[in-house]
């Protein structure tokens, strides 16, 4: 039951003051510079957990496995079952990483940049694939050990994440390191290229930040326009501590990515004591990126009561400005759903076999226009199944209300879902919704729909599975914590996604046969994909910028398709035009254009090249 504090938020959205604490600064030293060809050794070392949770432990998945076998069907709720729209097209689809060496569960996160490189990054494993072309290309293999060895010792390394900036055209992978205060570090790297096989600059963030025994677990980041954000939940150290008491709060990392990607020292801000809710921790905080492009200054955050079996509060926090704005505080919200979510059942294979499907935190999100999209594991009561559940928040700005659905099956369980945006015009509402699924009849795979304007498409499936996952004999598996989707944001309406399928391994007598997670990638686009348009713009975005960094001039190269009108402008790090560089009619074909850097102040700009029919091509430069 719940509490009457949200019997009455029922009536309203109700918000808290924004809570401010005394900044807290920290500049963080390189710890070092890879280069990811020259690493010549890897063991690929990975370590595999097989153990069931006991219902009546003390354990986070023993407290979450005693609800989840009390679960019961309740024949009400919102029943997502009359398709409407066009299947997601699936453009190109393939297999990446040998996963015999990558650990357990199968966790999944994906970048791609304007150029067709992506870095795909599972458990312990990093890849580079070039996809650019008509085939997808491997250019490389890494294990995070490998990836970070000049750091010392991380052998524990784990949960990593990925995502790239379009505007300075640079990549940031983050891992972790070890489970307890003492061990406890957070490895950000960021590219020192758009190259993900060149240099890398390594970072060690504390993962015991506030020297109080406490260690990071479960990393979430996102760029805006100026900053990358980073959420950590910290968690005690001490032994026999149940996970009632383990959690402690979360914390938010706030960071100034061009000093990364440059190599000097790393300014950030960091946010604890203030991401809280009638006086209690608000937990698993999920940024929220932006949709078609990055978004800011102001940065979004999305949580919910993730242990609880019935639930319509979703928390929304709010860091209102830059780092090193003194101005900078940290809102707390909490909003009321016309739509209950709860703690997800587990999840069945072909045999009676379960998957774990964790519990129903909010897994993704996107801002677009105003309006935030979010999607998490939920029971659907209506069918008993873990179904997904699709929130949207309208009017972020100004009176936000929250409605929400279930993206579900008749028979099968769907899981750890992740979106983005897929529209091209603005005002689009439209997003691919990625996830994985299995039921009694079914092996374990990845499939998708598109949404569109309150309408859900049938079911796509992207890989069907081949056998079940788990050991031969064992009942219980682990399955995922998340799937990975981004925008590809030099074409609007397509969006890349990594999920994990079950592979048969082996072959012969039933003995001999088991089945492995695997990652699949696929590229989709909505069925409203102007492919043409892409082409077009593929061309129109072939700008160049150098030197970048620089102290005395810039050259800018760029490609018009016709002669046209243009200006090109300059934007400081806020989003406010600094001057017009020129207004001009450019001619067909590659121009260039230059301007002297001297009198500005040294920063972050932004440089736009518009014609009549908008933004053609955007780079951000670093004055020195």
């Amino acid at each position: 039951m719940k509490d009457f504090f949200f019997i009455f938020a029922a009536l309203c959205t109700v918000i808290c003051s924004a809570q401010s604490n005394e900044a807290d600064l920290r500049s963080i030293p390189l710890s070092g510079t890879v280069n990811v060809r020259e690493i010549d050794t890897d063991f690929f070392p990975s370590l595999i957990n097989y153990e069931i949770p006991s219902p009546g432990g003390d354990s986070y998945r023993d407290y979450l496995t005693s609800i989840k076998r009390k679960m019961q069907p309740s024949g009400v709720g919102n029943f997502q079952k009359t398709p409407e729209e066009e299947i997601p097209i699936i453009q190109e689809s393939f297999e990446v990483l040998d996963l015999a060496n990558a650990g357990t569960p199968n966790d999944n996160d994906l970048s791609i940049s304007n150029d067709g490189k992506m870095i795909v990054v599972i458990n312990s494993l990093i890849q580079m694939w070039d996809v650019s072309g008509e085939t997808q290309e491997l250019l490389g293999n890494f294990s995070l050990q490998a990836f970070s060895s000049l750091l010392g010792e991380y052998a524990l390394a784990f949960d990593p994440k990925t995502a790239y900036d379009p505007i300075a055209d640079r990549f940031v992978i983050t891992f972790l390191n070890d489970y307890d205060s003492f061990g406890s570090r957070i490895v950000m790297a960021f590219s020192k290229t758009n190259d993900p096989m060149g240099e890398w600059n390594l970072y060690e963030i504390p993962g015991n930040p506030l020297d109080n025994d406490k260690w990071s677990d479960y990393p979430m980041i996102c760029f805006t326009q100026n900053e990358l954000f980073l959420t950590m939940n910290l968690l005690i150290d001490e032994p026999g501590i149940s996970w009632q008491l383990g959690f402690h709060e979360t914390i938010i990392w706030q960071i100034d990515k061009i000093s990364g990607y440059l190599g000097e020292d790393l300014d950030t801000r960091l946010h604890s004591g203030v991401v809280f809710y009638d006086e209690k921790p608000v937990r698993n905080l999920i940024p929220v990126k932006g949709g078609s492009g990055l978004k800011g200054p102001n940065q979004y955050f999305l949580s919910n009561r993730n242990f609880d079996i019935a639930n319509d509060s979703i928390f929304l926090i709010e860091v209102t400005g830059l780092l090193d704005d003194p101005e900078t505080e940290v809102k707390v919200d909490v909003l009321v759903a016309d739509q209950d979510y709860g703690v997800p059942p587990f999840g069945k294979q072909d045999g009676d076999r379960e998957l774990d499907t964790n519990d129903g935190r909010i897994l993704g999100a996107f801002l677009e226009d105003e309006r935030i999209h979010f999607v998490s594991n939920s029971y659907e009561p209506n069918t008993g199944l873990c179904a997904i559940y699709h929130g949207t928040i309208n009017n972020i700005d100004s009176n936000p209300s929250l409605t929400a659905a279930f993206i579900s099956d008749d028979t099968r369980h769907l899981a750890y879902p992740n979106l983005s945006y897929s529209g091209q015009l603005s005002g689009d509402d439209q997003a691919i919704i990625n996830f994985l699924y299995s039921g009694p009849d079914d092996y374990a795979g990845n499939a998708s729909v598109f949404y569109n304007d309150g309408n859900y498409s049938p079911i796509e499936v992207l890989k069907d599975g081949e056998y079940f996952i788990g050991s031969f004999g064992s009942s219980y598996s682990r399955w995922g914590d998340y799937t990975g989707s981004q925008t590809k944001y030099n074409e609007p309406g397509v969006v890349y996604t990594v999920g994990s399928w079950s592979r048969q391994i082996g072959s012969g007598s039933l003995p001999l046969i088991s089945g492995k997670a695997r990652s699949w990638v696929s590229a989709l686009a909505s069925p409203f994909t102007d492919f043409t348009g892409i082409s077009s713009l593929k061309k129109k975005e072939e700008l160049k910028l150098y030197p970048n960094p620089t102290v005395d001039r810039f050259v800018l190269q760029f490609k018009m398709e016709s002669s046209s009108y243009a200006t090109i402008k300059l934007y400081d790090q806020r989003g406010s035009i600094v001057t017009i560089l020129t207004r001009h009619k450019i001619k067909q074909g590659l121009n260039e254009f230059s301007f002297d850097t001297r009198d500005l102040i040294k920063g972050i700009y932004l440089i736009k090249v518009e014609t009549e029919a908008g933004v053609i091509s955007q780079k951000q430069l670093i004055v020195r």
